[in-house]
């Protein structure tokens, strides 16, 4: 869990940066909480990204490390220009979040905000 708020807290310093943030912005947030760069997820399916996740860590921890990876792809999605990069790692935010959303016995209505917007700029494009 203190991974998890470490990460929110870089998170949350990034984005609310007084210049916002950019398409690197979030290079090392990938890299010091994923141990991958922005491409491997760009690249490969949530299956592949999964496995990848339970390879780095146990199997308590991916289920939080797969809802941080949705909270900073939903972030890093608004950088991205490319309108087919940018639906890529949309759907995979949303995809994440719906499945965090059904299995999560937490109730999140920032979780539902999320998957709501991502829905509309998903049905947008």
């Amino acid at each position: 869990m203190r991974m998890f708020r470490e990460f929110m807290e870089a998170l949350a310093l990034l984005i609310n940066k007084k210049h916002g943030f950019t398409e690197d912005s979030f290079s090392t947030l990938y890299s010091t909480y994923f141990k991958r760069d922005r491409n491997f997820y760009e690249e490969n399916d949530l299956e592949s990204i999964s496995t990848d996740l339970a390879m780095q860590t146990d199997e308590q921890a991916v289920g939080i490390k797969l809802e941080m990876l949705a909270e900073l792809l939903y972030y890093d999605v608004q950088t991205i220009h490319d309108p087919s990069r940018r639906h890529n790692l949309m759907q995979k935010a949303f995809t994440i979040l719906k499945e965090i959303d059904r299995t999560s016995t937490t109730y999140s209505a920032e979780r539902l905000r999320k998957i709501a917007d991502l829905e509309q700029a998903l049905s947008e494009n």
